[in-house]
């Protein structure tokens, strides 16, 4: 997957947040689920939409993901150069949930 006017893919810039651990990391509360962004390109199309590193993406396209590869899964339907819908959450310093949307590359 790459962003339109990204620098190189980022190497599996996902992880589950399905461990209580990675929860505690970015004050999820118990029970969020979703694919935590664990880096962003610097001036990438995320990054320009205000995603950062320690973000919780819950849907793409309003399908709910719970891993990196049902995130994979679900953009890979998405085809390039076409606009991808995807509900961020994030939970410090306060919480603040939203959808971003951004073209695919």
């Amino acid at each position: 997957m790459q962003w339109t006017n990204s620098p190189a893919p980022v190497a599996n810039p996902f992880r589950a947040a399905s461990r209580s651990t990675v929860r505690r990391e970015i004050g999820a509360p118990p029970g969020a689920s979703g694919v935590v962004v664990a880096e962003i390109a610097p001036d990438s199309p995320l990054s320009d939409q205000g995603v950062s590193a320690g973000d919780l993406i819950t849907e793409v396209n309003g399908v709910a993901v719970h891993s990196a590869a049902e995130l994979e899964s679900e953009l890979s339907k998405v085809g390039k150069g076409e606009y991808v819908w995807l509900y961020v959450r994030r939970f410090q310093p306060q919480e603040v949930s939203r959808y971003v949307v951004v073209q695919l590359g």
